[in-house]
């Protein structure tokens, strides 16, 4: 029976099977096989990295500190870690080049996006290049970097506050597919969804409304013309349901 020697296979078979998986378990199942592989790894630029998952240790992210160029990384989840590897990881890259070619950020629940934290951060991260953001925890009253970014290139947003985004910018973004978010008002929801209403694709929204609010909320949502829309979440007590698209 013939043996398939993985030389043989061909390089986008392998970048194919790459985009399935996160950065840090590429590095861990496939360096340092061969120099066939390793020089795949090397050439290949699209990876994400989940710096939340449990099972990192502080090996692999020395791997992925050495073996990693910064324009290599378009993808990043930022959580805690038992070995603190979002801290340790913009360290670490505020040393070297900025990561110029990130294209999406996930910052998740266990970490709170203070003014200190989103100092860091922007010294390594250009928000405003970012096509995906999703901020879960922003200490907004810590932070007033309105003037800061207009997120030009932003096309999916999630945050659990519309004034949390407001404490990062005070410009609605205009190239959003994909708004999830929980509105503190009627004016706010209004402003990002006329923005982007005729690319939306995904809306998610959580609003408060009562017997005091609803005929606003209906007059505004019945002026709004949807030409892509085909996902929509929508609660009207609390925060919405959302359907995560990270990467």
């Amino acid at each position: 029976m013939p043996v398939l020697s993985l030389d043989c296979l061909p390089v986008e078979l392998f970048h194919e099977i790459l985009s399935y998986l996160s950065g840090c378990h590429i590095l861990k199942a496939f360096y340092s096989i061969n120099n066939y592989l390793n020089g795949i790894l090397t050439g290949y630029n699209h990876y994400m990295l989940d710096l939340s998952a449990s099972d990192i240790g502080k090996n692999e992210f020395d791997l992925i500190c050495s073996f990693l160029r910064s324009e290599q990384i378009v993808g990043l989840h930022l959580g805690q870690n038992p070995f603190d590897l979002a801290n340790r990881f913009l360290s670490n890259f505020a040393n070297q080049q900025p990561l110029t070619h990130l294209r999406s950020l996930w910052i998740d629940d266990t970490i709170v996006v203070d003014r200190s934290f989103l100092t860091r951060l922007t010294s390594t991260i250009d928000l405003n290049i970012l096509l995906s953001i999703r901020f879960d925890r922003i200490r907004q009253n810590d932070i007033d970097l309105s003037d800061s970014y207009n997120f030009d290139s932003l096309k999916h947003l999630t945050l659990r506050s519309s004034n949390q985004y407001c404490s990062l910018s005070k410009w609605a973004p205009t190239h959003l597919t994909y708004l999830h978010m929980f509105f503190d008002s009627i004016v706010h929801m209004d402003i990002l969804i006329r923005a982007n209403m005729h690319q939306l694709k995904s809306l998610g929204i959580g609003i408060h409304c009562d017997s005091n609010n609803i005929q606003e909320f209906t007059n505004a949502f019945s002026k709004y013309q949807w030409t892509q829309l085909i996902q929509f979440n929508l609660n009207l007590s609390g925060k919405c349901e959302r359907n995560y698209i990270v990467w």
